[in-house]
């Protein structure tokens, strides 16, 4: 029985939970919410939902409890809008809920900080770091092939490579990963007079709009999840880039990794280039410096 979990149904919560229902991708569903109203509406627009459809979902909600088996448990609760309480110790109290419940599966945090609050998780759950990953730069190496796939006029599956580094803060390509039609990009670079910075504005650009446009994005970071989610479920064993503990930065940070039913089954080492190596190290000291004044307080 394929069991997952959703923490914060908002807009990103829900697109997720409305999407693993249609493609029939989790048996049962758990649903948590700070509101009671919320996650009900939820649960019955869903339960709708499935009378068109050829599965079944079976949905609980606000039962900390009913994670207990659950293989996957994802984290999408957003920023605070009580200020009698920081975000940090609401991480931290959703953490004790989910030790309580004695949730030994895959965790994915999609709240932001990502890199901070992945950790955060990790350390209050006591979860192997392994099983504890955020979607981090996934999102963003989507909008890097998309903006070059555009540039190119060829689809952004044709595009490889990866973005490393904090998502929302200190981010880069890495050129030297990233390939089109097969070829590294650095190949063809002149032959299309492509500018790797105005590729980059573009890929940000793009996230602009959606967000400017409607107020908040959901469709892309739910592919993202959707996609790990099934590469835990399978044990795909995908190469993807996501938020994990790197041990020779000792913190979490964006890069590709292997994912599989255990989470993060290993790192991916590319040989970056020299530049690169000194963003990656420069972006995981800030990560780090922020992570360890979390866990200061």
């Amino acid at each position: 029985m394929r069991k997952i979990g959703i923490i914060g149904v908002g807009h990103v919560g829900a697109t997720i939970a409305y999407t693993l229902v249609v493609q029939g991708l989790a048996d049962q569903l758990v649903l948590i919410d700070e509101s009671d109203k919320k996650v009900i509406g939820e649960q019955y627009d869903l339960l709708d939902t499935m009378a068109g459809l050829d599965t079944v979902t079976t949905i609980k909600v606000q039962d900390y409890a009913a994670l207990n088996d659950a293989d996957v448990l994802i984290t999408a609760f957003g920023s605070n809008r009580d200020e009698s309480q920081s975000n940090e110790q609401i991480v931290t109290q959703i953490a004790a809920k989910i030790e309580s419940a004695d949730f030994t599966g895959v965790l994915i945090n999609i709240s932001d900080p990502c890199d901070l609050f992945t950790a955060l998780l990790q350390a209050k759950t006591e979860l192997p770091v392994k099983h504890v990953i955020g979607t981090g730069t996934l999102v963003d190496t989507v909008m890097m092939r998309r903006a070059i796939g555009l540039k190119l006029d060829l689809a952004p599956q044709n595009i490889g490579g990866y973005v490393y580094g904090s998502h929302g803060g200190s981010t880069f390509t890495a050129w030297s990963t990233v390939t089109v039609n097969g070829r590294p990009i650095n190949e063809i670079q002149g032959s299309y007079g492509l500018n790797f910075e105005s590729l980059m504005t573009a890929s940000n650009y793009g996230g602009w709009l959606a967000l400017a446009g409607k107020g908040f994005t959901n469709y892309a970071i739910t592919t993202c999840v959707i996609k790990l989610v099934r590469a835990i479920l399978s044990n795909a064993h995908l190469a993807v880039p996501v938020s994990t503990y790197s041990p020779e930065f000792e913190t979490y940070i964006g890069r590709p990794a292997v994912v599989g039913a255990n989470g993060v089954e290993s790192l991916i080492m590319a040989s970056l280039s020299e530049l690169e190596q000194g963003q990656l190290k420069a972006a995981a000291s800030v990560s780090k410096q922020k992570i360890d004044g979390l866990h200061r307080n």
